[in-house]
């Protein structure tokens, strides 16, 4: 092999390396934006559940207004 040959190797090999870590922080990125579409789904589901809780509690004084 000849110096130009191991240089052009050497390039490849680089290119790979930052191609790799290229799509290792697209994965991270798309991990992350996951998480966050996770956590709001959670905070979603928490609002709702709140407000469930609310209309039972309102539902609740309602029915003993009028059995009272």
């Amino acid at each position: 092999m000849t110096l130009t040959t191991l240089n052009s190797f050497g390039m490849l090999a680089l290119r790979c390396v930052a191609l790799r870590c290229v799509a290792l922080r697209c994965v991270a990125l798309r991990c992350v934006a996951l998480r966050c579409v996770a956590l709001r789904c959670v905070a979603l589901r928490c609002v709702a559940l709140r407000c469930v809780a609310l209309r039972c509690v309102a539902l609740r004084c309602v029915a003993l207004r009028y059995s009272a």
